[in-house]
């Protein structure tokens, strides 16, 4: 093992979010979700599929930099990076965060037509709008 290696596992930075008291130790090789899953901390950052796949892990970093993993432009697009929107599963600390849960883009995650969901679902469920992750349309990880 290296010494850049073992500085890397003993460093720990510290994640915040505004308006509470939570401060979650959160190790470089750790992705943020994975850290706030470890504390019981979920009510504050949604778990999802946690590969980046379903946008329910939004966050806004608003202090500190991260290293993220890729991420689909359909959850988060060029323009919300550069704002600091990010999957909390895909991202991972260079520095102490200050992150907010953020509101999933609601396009990417419902279906608007009979087309789509049958090709999403492998089955139609009618004129209704349905989740594209085959929770049916009452989905309980969707904003409403």
């Amino acid at each position: 093992m290296t010494a850049m290696d073992q500085t890397e596992i003993r460093t720990v930075h510290r994640i915040r979010v505004p308006g509470t008291d939570i401060d979650v130790p959160c190790r470089p090789q750790q992705n943020v979700l994975d850290a706030f899953e470890r504390r019981g901390l979920c009510r504050d950052i949604r778990i999802g599929c946690r590969n980046g796949g379903c946008g329910v892990c939004r966050v806004q970093v608003l202090e500190g930099t991260v290293r993220a993993d890729r991420m689909g432009a359909n959850h988060v697009t060029a323009d919300e990076r550069l704002a600091g929107y990010a999957l909390a599963c895909r991202i991972y600390p260079e520095s102490d965060l200050l992150i907010a849960a953020a509101p999933r883009n609601p396009c990417a995650t419902r279906a608007r037509t009979d087309e789509t969901i049958a090709t999403a679902d492998r089955r139609l469920v009618g004129t209704q709008t349905a989740c594209l992750h085959r929770h049916g349309p009452a989905c309980p990880g969707h904003d409403e």
